[in-house]
């Protein structure tokens, strides 16, 4: 699997764009390499991780990632990401 998502906004600018590849092994899940990028105005953050999709609990189907967030003012850390959908 792959995807790509984004967004841009007139404002700032503002943006953010997340890539995510993966593999399905033997459950039906997808994990995988994730980077993603924010940007507004003059501030940046730069995400680097891995990624757990697909899992599924009726129509609600759900990832997760969490790795590690590089800024442009220097700060870096762990994040962690949830993302749900509803497919019908």
């Amino acid at each position: 699997m792959a995807a790509v998502n984004s967004s841009i906004a007139s404002i700032g600018p503002t943006g953010y764009v997340r890539a995510t590849f993966g593999f399905r092994f033997l459950a039906p899940v997808f994990v995988g390499p994730e980077i993603a990028q924010l940007w507004c105005g003059d501030y940046q953050q730069m995400e680097f991780g891995a990624h757990i999709t697909g899992p599924r609990i009726n129509a609600l189907e759900w990832s997760m990632g969490t790795g590690f967030a590089i800024t442009s003012d220097q700060r870096y850390g762990p994040y962690l990401r949830a993302g749900f959908n509803a497919r019908y």
